[in-house]
């Protein structure tokens, strides 16, 4: 059996896609996922692969089949959300006490699970795990050990952009997550120093303090969390040979890296012939096109309101669509576009949600926000200006990629817009034949890991 442990919305919809072909191709797969999963897979399109629910460990779905979430999956909307409003409250709370709380909270969650899987995990007999991510703590962790435990190897998959300094730069916002923000952190900081990066004078944990101290006492607390692949993973992928040299250079065991290709380079010759069959107009014009990958800042708190946001974001858009450019603005699948499209209907901005990949092979220029998707368009040439560093998003990754553009200011953006805008050739990218796809095949090596029992 080959397990796909997904952590994230972009994470699931990866692995599905991949679980589906490795099914196509003969191999029992699926995605260990809890209800609100199977529901986000649900209205993603159910692949052709098996679905095993993440408390029982029992097969709820077989190829071929449609998952249904019925109303006693879980708890009631409500409740759920009173639950989880107190706890992240919790979560936030730089005080001992509320550490010990959420540290009991969290143990008594882990030996649940761990009774619910005495014999489950077993059972199941999984030769190969892909996760992205070796470093899960609390119930996702205590999964990973058992599977380990019982002969499966562990494989790191490279669904996004990996990076010390964007972890850290989430971490930095909780007062909890800094080494000395209470006595009980100071404590756990100095009896696991491997849990703590100094990035820029700040001691940060990765994990909660509560989740430290749940976890070792348990006895499975993930070593090394802030080096990828240093954790439990038997082998780790990337997209690129820069990201691999990244993770070495933080400690990574080179013997375990490897480098796959980019997930989104699969199918994007295909993709990329179906979006001149869906949008004719775009494809026929001679206009240069400039695609926006529009950050999700008044969902993540980086800016306070949507007015602010968009003040914000139409000096980035307006030089472009004073110019008379074709513009595409791609949303983040968990966005919610009527947040978005009556203010890019303003530029005339033609609105995309799900899988980027084709649309920046369509583009002569990218704008974007410390993504891995503008590793996409440093492997096949699409220019790339990334607004990151204004709103103190770093990547050491992303600076080391040829054609990435890093804008330290808005002054410093609208000259290296002009500077793109003047070498643009005469035909727009999208009217070219596209020859980048040919040899991607990430797909196929990640199978090869497979049958070689992830060596």
């Amino acid at each position: 059996m080959i397990l796909f442990i997904p952590s994230t919305t972009p994470s699931i919809k990866l692995m599905s896609q991949l679980a589906g072909w490795l099914s196509s191709r003969g191999h029992n797969s699926a995605l260990v996922m809890n209800g609100q999963q199977r529901a986000a897979l649900e209205s993603m399109g159910v692949a052709d692969h098996g679905v095993i629910d993440f408390k029982t460990l029992e097969r709820i779905q077989e190829p071929s089949t449609t998952t249904k979430v019925g109303s006693g999956d879980s708890p009631s909307l409500s409740s759920r959300r009173r639950s989880v409003g107190l706890l992240e409250r919790m979560h936030q709370m730089p005080q001992t006490l509320a550490i010990l709380a959420l540290a009991l909270y969290w143990a008594l969650q882990i030996l649940r699970f761990r009774w619910l899987w005495r014999s489950k995990v077993r059972d199941i007999g999984c030769t190969v795990a892909f996760v992205w991510g070796d470093n899960a703590g609390t119930t996702n962790g205590e999964l990973l050990d058992l599977l380990k435990a019982h002969g499966a190897k562990l494989v790191h998959l490279p669904i996004a952009l990996s990076d010390q300094q964007i972890i850290a730069q989430l971490r930095i916002k909780s007062a909890v997550m800094h080494r000395d923000s209470t006595a009980m952190s100071r404590w756990l900081a100095r009896r696991f120093p491997d849990q703590i990066l100094d990035y820029n004078g700040h001691q940060l944990f990765y994990f909660h303090p509560a989740e430290i101290l749940a976890m070792s006492a348990l006895g499975f607390l993930p070593g090394k969390p802030w080096v990828i692949g240093q954790s439990r993973a038997d082998r780790v992928c990337f997209a690129d040979e820069s990201q691999r040299q990244y993770w070495i250079s933080c400690g990574l065991d080179a013997a375990k890296a490897e480098v796959i290709g980019n997930f989104d380079m699969q199918n994007m010759l295909d993709e990329f012939e179906k979006l001149r069959v869906s949008h004719p107009r775009i494809f026929s014009t001679k206009r240069p096109l400039i695609l926006f990958n529009m950050p999700n800042f008044v969902e993540h708190r980086i800016i306070g309101s949507w007015e602010e946001y968009w003040t914000d974001l139409g000096r980035f858009i307006e030089p472009f669509a004073s110019a008379g450019y074709e513009l595409v603005a791609s949303l983040h699948p968990k966005a919610v576009r009527d947040h978005y499209e009556p203010e890019l209907g303003k530029y005339n901005c033609t609105v995309t949600q799900g899988s980027v990949g084709a649309w920046i092979a369509a583009s002569d220029i990218y704008v974007s926000c410390c993504s891995s998707t503008e590793t996409i368009a440093s492997e096949i040439g699409v220019p790339t200006l990334d607004i990151g560093p204004m709103y103190r998003f770093e990547s050491t990754v992303l600076r080391r990629l040829h054609g990435i553009h890093m804008c330290e200011s808005v002054a410093d953006y609208q000259g290296l817009s002009r500077q793109l805008r003047a070498t643009l050739p005469s035909t727009p990218r999208r009217a070219e034949r596209a020859t980048w796809s040919s040899e991607a095949r990430p797909f196929e090596r990640i199978e090869q890991l497979v049958l070689n029992g992830a060596a």
